[in-house]
């Protein structure tokens, strides 16, 4: 049992652990919700990822965040926070066949 007045340990080792450059530029490319580091697969974002789930657009014509599926079997189908559609993709980043367009595209009347 470690004495009164002895400092005590860290509470987590993520608050004990010094930074690189490298952990800090992933970190923050890195959003709630994504199933690895941000900026793993350079070029391309969570929406053209075929595990990216495309709910739909908002009244302004933008796009809704998306859960990414595999970050919600990784958690066992516990509930997962929504991520932007240009959170820069992670390394599990399989290319979609359509992704959805950024902007709703507005009809043509004729």
């Amino acid at each position: 049992m470690p004495k009164k007045n002895a400092p005590r340990p860290p509470r987590t080792l993520a608050s004990s652990v010094l930074l690189t450059e490298d952990i800090r530029a992933a970190r923050a490319e890195t959003y709630p919700g994504m199933a690895s580091w941000g900026g793993e697969t350079p070029g391309h974002t969570c929406r053209e990822c075929n595990y990216w789930n495309f709910v739909g657009y908002k009244a302004d014509g933008t796009i809704h965040p998306a859960q990414c599926m595999k970050a919600l079997a990784m958690m066992n189908n516990k509930y997962t926070q929504r991520v932007p559609h240009y959170a820069k993709a992670c390394r599990y980043f399989e290319a979609a066949l359509e992704p959805p367009s950024p902007i709703k595209e507005k009809a043509i009347s004729r």
